[in-house]
């Protein structure tokens, strides 16, 4: 299920909210005004509106300052997990400056506006930045309460309060949560803002609104997505803010919430470079049956060079796996399938018989607790699942053999490979066959997955 769309909120709309509790424009020139002032009045106190409408995390100047904060923390990772939290406190400030861009410019503008109206408007009694976080979903209410109560007071004299609202929506497709906040920070400790209370309120009662309209209708639009993961690329490696839980698991989703898989993978991408493994005695056979004296089946030892060149060939994301080979069998197996008994299908012969032990080792591969049976050699395959797609996720697999008494010996196979969790246990099962190793466990790091 996709989440559906709401519609995004616009001046007009807070213009509705400031008529309905008696406030007005504070210009009533103002589509006309060459110095813009600011936008109402309430008993005496100018406010001024901005709306933050875009993603400020899609502009590629402020993704280039954050990759260049980010990937020194993970310098060797595919996938870059922009969480604030796992920064210095040092960096962490660097963050924030990073990401206020767009409330340092509402700030910037605001001041200018207020200041203007209150020359004009001699009885106003205070100065209020009304911002509303409208499109830049990976501020959080506390957050953008943050930024930007640090940012009037360092910049500012001129604005004596500030209220920071918005309508944050998240959807899992089946449910949907929408949160409306509206706070009211003091900047001018002198100065005293009881319309609040009725605007909060007129505020809320336009919310309940809002959601009442949504409900009754048949087909919901608008332009206005669920919170999703913000995503960008930038110099090979891919950058990630996930976007937040929901908050309790899903009773719809009894396995867990979907996620997105953009890699394009609809079927599981080749994890192996398979080649027939044949003693001395089966070489001959085979080279007796194919009739063929050139080439891998001309004499054993060209046959070694030839797995040799395989073996070149292969890679971490397809570790070589030598498949046992049966002369006899394989010319059943043409016969059946009324083939040549030539290396081409004595290759194909090799891929049919790969197949069952990897099914086999895939079905019984079982995540690894603290419960689990202990198994004296397995492949391990641990995914770190990030955000809402499969795409960013990152594995390791390594093969792991227990001692009795001490710490397991690990020896590292992959390592921070862009691959979704079945896919590393597929790779995983690869690995198993051609270590000669049992059995396949799996871990999921899911810190950062959507829930």
């Amino acid at each position: 299920m996709n989440p559906f769309p709401i519609k995004a909120l616009t001046e007009e709309d807070f213009d509705g909210i400031i008529d309905s509790i008696g406030g007005m424009r504070a210009h009533l020139d103002a589509d006309r005004r060459e110095r813009k002032g600011a936008d109402y009045l309430i008993d005496g106190t100018l406010i001024e509106l901005k709306i933050l409408d875009d993603e400020g995390l899609t502009k590629a100047p402020r993704q280039e300052k954050l990759a260049k904060l980010f990937s020194t923390e993970q310098p060797n990772r595919p996938v870059v997990v922009l969480d604030p939290e796992a920064l210095s406190s040092e960096k962490q400030h660097k963050y924030q400056r990073i990401v206020e861009g767009p409330v340092k410019t509402a700030i910037a503008k605001a001041r200018v506006q207020l200041a203007q109206s209150r020359e004009e408007i001699v009885d106003a009694t205070g100065s209020v930045l009304w911002i509303v976080n409208n499109g830049y979903t990976s501020i959080d209410h506390e957050d953008l309460e943050e930024l930007v109560s640090h940012r009037v007071r360092n910049d500012t004299t001129s604005i004596d309060g500030v209220i920071v609202a918005g309508c944050y929506y998240h959807s899992d497709g089946f449910d949907s949560v929408f949160l409306w906040p509206c706070t009211y920070i003091p900047i001018n400790l002198a100065f005293g803002f009881p319309e609040f209370e009725k605007l909060q309120v007129a505020f809320q009662g336009f919310a309940e609104k809002f959601m009442s309209t949504l409900i009754n209708l048949d087909t919901p639009i608008g332009e206005k997505l669920a919170v999703s993961d913000v995503t960008f690329d930038l110099g090979g490696k891919r950058y990630v803010r996930p976007a937040p839980h929901l908050g309790k698991p899903s009773d719809f989703y009894v396995n867990g919430r979907p996620r997105r898989n953009s890699t394009g993978f609809e079927k599981c991408p080749p994890v192996a470079l398979i080649v027939p493994d044949l003693s001395r005695s089966e070489h001959n056979a085979v080279r007796e049956i194919s009739g063929e004296k050139f080439g891998p089946l001309s004499t054993y030892e060209a046959w070694l060079e030839f797995i040799e060149e395989a073996r070149e060939e292969a890679s971490e994301m397809q570790p070589l796996v030598a498949i046992p080979v049966d002369a006899q069998e394989w010319l059943s197996w043409c016969r059946s399938q009324k083939l040549e008994s030539s290396r081409s299908s004595l290759l194909s012969y090799a891929h049919e018989k790969f197949v069952d032990p990897m099914n086999s080792i895939i079905s019984r591969a079982r995540e690894r607790t603290s419960n689990s049976l202990v198994l004296s050699s397995y492949i391990l395959a641990v995914t770190e699942e990030i955000g809402q797609d499969c795409e960013n996720d990152v594995s390791d697999i390594a093969v792991v053999r227990e001692r009795p008494h001490g710490e397991p010996i690990i020896r590292p196979l992959v390592e921070d490979a862009r691959i979704f969790h079945e896919h590393a246990v597929a790779l995983a099962a690869a690995y198993a066959l051609s270590q000669g190793v049992g059995a396949v466990l799996w871990q999921k790091e899911r810190s950062y997955c959507w829930t």
